[in-house]
């Protein structure tokens, strides 16, 4: 990855902070300093721009976890990584910085290490192998929508996943129809008939979106 004058990006990453600051900020904002705090909730808030479910508020994603708001983001430049989190209701704050040449922010460790620190650990992903046989019938094309299709493919008795614009994921099996990946807080989910997938379940940020097949 080239180097780049953080000039350039501008607020959009020439900012320099740490995970204490971070925290203090949060803290601060959720004390109602610096921002209105009915403006504050309004941006803590998942917002509603058709009938379909949002996760997204004003500047933050917003998702619910056994009745609390998990209100964070990510983000990556060249050079950096970043993911955080702000749990209100249990006052629990974790923030992850890191230095880094691509790839995708840490998500998926950033909700590990906020699961415990809210009490709820997760339960560790046991990886099976399936034989390629099984795996040949999760191969095809899944659409979301028209412009986000994903392709499922299969490399010796590995599978892989690849949306557009984004790097193949590796998807480890955990049962004979669940998938996840070490890469990111993603669960895949297949539905058969007649032995042959015929959707596909996202599951992210406690909410599934469904994808179907289109071959």
């Amino acid at each position: 990855m080239k180097p780049m004058s953080m000039t350039q990006p501008f607020a959009a990453g020439a900012i320099e902070s740490t995970v204490d600051d971070l925290a203090k900020w949060t803290q601060s904002l959720a004390d109602g300093k610096g921002v209105d705090s009915k403006l504050l909730e309004r941006a803590w808030t998942p917002y509603k721009p058709t009938e379909s479910p949002s996760d997204y508020g004003y500047g933050w994603f917003i998702r619910t976890d056994s009745g609390e708001r998990w209100i964070g983001h990510n983000g990556g430049i060249n050079g950096f990584l970043s993911a955080a989190v702000w749990v209100p209701e249990k006052k629990v704050f974790v923030a992850i910085l890191c230095n880094g040449m691509g790839g995708g922010a840490p998500d998926t460790l950033l909700w590990q290490l906020a699961r415990e620190a809210v009490g709820r650990p997760e339960a560790k992903r046991v990886a099976i192998t399936l034989p390629a046989e099984k795996l040949d019938r999760y191969v095809g094309v899944y659409a979301l929508s028209q412009e986000a299709k994903f392709t499922i493919s299969r490399h010796g008795d590995k599978l892989f996943a690849e949306a557009p614009n984004k790097s193949k994921v590796e998807l480890v099996a955990e049962a004979e129809d669940k998938f996840f990946s070490r890469e990111s807080d993603v669960r895949f989910s297949f539905t058969m008939e007649n032995e042959k997938a015929t959707q596909m379940t996202l599951r992210r940020a406690g909410r599934d979106s469904i994808a179907k097949r289109e071959d």
